[in-house]
């Protein structure tokens, strides 16, 4: 059941606002604080035009909020209650409250240490193997739905396009620049290596500071992979319904060479894992909890002291600009 019949909802309005996090296309986030203990969370106020469609109670929120409620890990946002406002398509989500997201980590640091990255991505791996052994695909993994705690914790965020695993499901799934190649060829029957694919960029985003395929639409993306990995041979894809592999054509103008250039930092058996990480058939890719036992997820003694040093001052910062809300208010 979505909600228990025996507990009410409690009302929006029983959380006071401090600042918006974010708007986006199903909803905008908030930090707010419950007055009864002070304590502070996220929540995400659903969007009312986006809660209810011709078949009733939106299946995207349906979705999430069930996945949200049946599952627990260290490394994923809990889901603390649904509230209502005034209607019953007045619903917002309230969850733990995390400092910021991992895309202004990157672009704020701009070179981040390699230790700290390996920190940071055994923590995403190790949330992500626990959502995979429990059948669930994310489907949206980026630096902006990845959370980060000033004390170095991570938590996965935004569960709006994840699903428990079927054996069909929508290729429209993905930020286009994480998309896997299968889904932009057209494949509807994945899996859980989609997500494989898209943690693969955000480890070499978090490398370089930039996205490794900045696509400006999906034929371009597809030529931005192929410019990186190479040319794709169909041959990768025998055995697989894909609807639109007839867009590649039978030149090879490409080779592989660029990937190397933006994987250059990288140790060598972390190129290794990446390349297993980016491979176009989705059967051959690494599963997350090889991943988890790879180079990637190997850290060092004083990582955890290297990436509380490094936020200490976000801290700072975020203290100040929250202040700076409260006087003008």
């Amino acid at each position: 059941m979505l909600f228990k019949k025996s507990k009410e909802c409690r009302s929006t309005k029983s959380y006071q606002k401090i600042r918006q996090i974010c708007n986006g296309t199903y909803g905008s986030v908030y930090k707010v604080e419950d007055p009864a203990t002070n304590k502070t969370y996220a929540m995400k106020h659903l969007m009312k035009k986006m809660c209810f469609d011709m078949n009733g109670f939106s299946i995207l929120y349906i979705r999430e909020i069930t996945i949200l409620k049946r599952i627990s890990h260290k490394n994923i946002i809990k889901l603390i209650e649904v509230t209502k406002g005034d209607d019953v398509t007045d619903l917002s989500l309230v969850m733990e409250y995390c400092d910021m997201d991992l895309k202004t980590f990157i672009y704020t640091v701009k070179e981040i240490p390699y230790n700290t990255i390996t920190f940071i991505f055994k923590q995403l791996i190790e949330g992500i193997c626990y959502l995979h052994e429990k059948k669930i695909i994310h489907r949206d993994l980026k630096p902006s739905n990845i959370l980060l705690n000033f004390d170095g914790t991570i938590k996965i965020g935004d569960f709006g396009l994840a699903r428990q695993y079927t054996p069909k499901m929508t290729n429209l799934v993905v930020t286009l620049w994480y998309r896997s190649i299968e889904l932009l060829l057209g494949l509807d029957e994945y899996d859980y290596s989609i997500d494989v694919w898209s943690l693969a960029c955000i480890f070499v985003e978090l490398v370089n500071g930039k996205p490794l395929f900045p696509g400006e639409g999906e034929l371009d993306q597809i030529n931005q992979i192929m410019k990186n990995l190479g040319y794709i041979d169909k041959e990768d894809f025998k055995g697989l319904k894909i609807e639109h592999l007839d867009i590649i054509k039978d030149n090879n103008i490409y080779n592989s060479s660029e990937i190397e250039n933006k994987i250059a930092s990288i140790p060598s058996d972390g190129k290794q894992v990446i390349r297993k990480m980016l491979q176009y058939d989705p059967r051959k890719r690494m599963k997350a909890h090889e991943i988890l036992n790879s180079s990637l997820c190997k850290i060092e003694e004083n990582s955890l002291e290297e990436v509380k040093k490094m936020l200490s001052t976000f801290t700072l910062r975020t203290k100040v600009e929250e202040n700076s809300l409260e006087n003008k208010k």
